[in-house]
C-alpha cells in the first residue's frame, strides 16, 4: 500500500464546505497547487495549500498571508486573481483563479531549449509578475531578485544553500530532488555564491587604498 504523503490533500477533500479537490497540478517548496471546484457554483479554480512541514513556521505563514493579500490587490494580466482563503487542517490555503496552460519546466522538459524569442517573452512576463515595469533597470533587476531570494529563503526554512539553488534551478526542482539538484551549473552557482559571500564577510569594510 502507497505511504500517504502528509503534505498531500486527498482528491475529493472538500475545503471548508465549498471546494472540492479534484488533482494536483504541482508543487514546489513552500506549497502544493490543486485544482478544485467550487461546489455551489461549479466554478474551476487553483488552491494554493501550504505544505504541511512548514506550518510551525510562523514567518513563512505570515508572509504566505501577506503576499496573497499583496496579490489580490493587483490587477495584472501576469499576476493570479486571489478569490478566497481558509484553512486545512492547520494549513493556510489560497483560492486562486485557475490559468489553463503548460508550466515552463513542463515546457523545457518537452523541448529542452527554448529560441530567443521564447525566452525573451519568459524574461519580460517574469519581470513583470515580479513588479517589474522596466527589466533593463539595474535597480528594478536587484529589487526584484533580492525578494524573490528572500522567498526562497522563507520556503526552505532559511537554509542558503536550498535557497539559492531554488533562485538558480526553480524551488521545484529543490523539492524534486531533496536538496541542491544534481545539475553542474546550479552546483557551481550555489558553491561560487557562498564562497563570494564568504569572502565579503571577511574583507575589511574600508577598502585599503594602495
Amino acid at each position: 500500500m502507497a505511504v500517504q504523503n502528509k503534505s498531500n490533500v486527498p482528491i475529493g477533500t472538500v475545503l471548508e464546505g465549498k471546494f472540492r479537490i479534484t488533482r494536483e497540478i504541482g508543487r514546489g517548496g513552500m506549497a502544493a497547487v490543486y485544482e478544485a471546484e467550487n461546489i455551489d457554483i461549479g466554478k474551476r479554480v487553483a488552491v494554493k495549500v501550504l505544505a504541511a512541514e512548514l506550518i510551525t513556521s510562523r514567518v513563512v505563514r505570515e508572509r504566505f498571508i501577506r503576499e496573497a493579500r499583496a496579490a489580490s490587490a493587483v490587477r495584472s494580466p501576469h499576476i493570479c486573481d486571489v478569490y478566497d482563503s481558509g484553512m486545512f487542517e492547520e494549513r493556510p490555503f489560497l483560492v486562486m483563479e485557475l490559468l489553463e496552460g503548460e508550466s515552463l519546466y513542463d515546457l523545457l522538459t518537452r523541448v529542452r531549449r527554448l529560441d530567443i524569442q521564447a525566452t525573451l517573452s519568459v524574461i519580460t512576463q517574469t519581470a513583470r509578475g515580479l513588479g517589474l515595469t522596466n527589466p533593463l533597470d539595474p535597480a528594478q533587476a536587484i529589487d526584484g531578485g533580492t525578494r524573490y531570494l528572500r522567498d526562497q529563503l522563507d520556503a526552505f526554512g532559511g537554509d542558503v544553500s536550498l535557497a539559492l539553488a531554488a533562485y538558480n534551478a526553480g524551488p521545484g526542482a529543490v523539492k524534486r530532488y531533496g536538496g541542491v539538484p544534481p545539475y553542474a551549473e546550479t552546483q557551481n552557482y550555489v558553491r561560487a555564491v557562498q564562497a563570494n559571500a564568504a569572502a565579503y564577510r571577511t574583507a575589511s569594510p574600508t577598502p585599503s587604498i594602495l
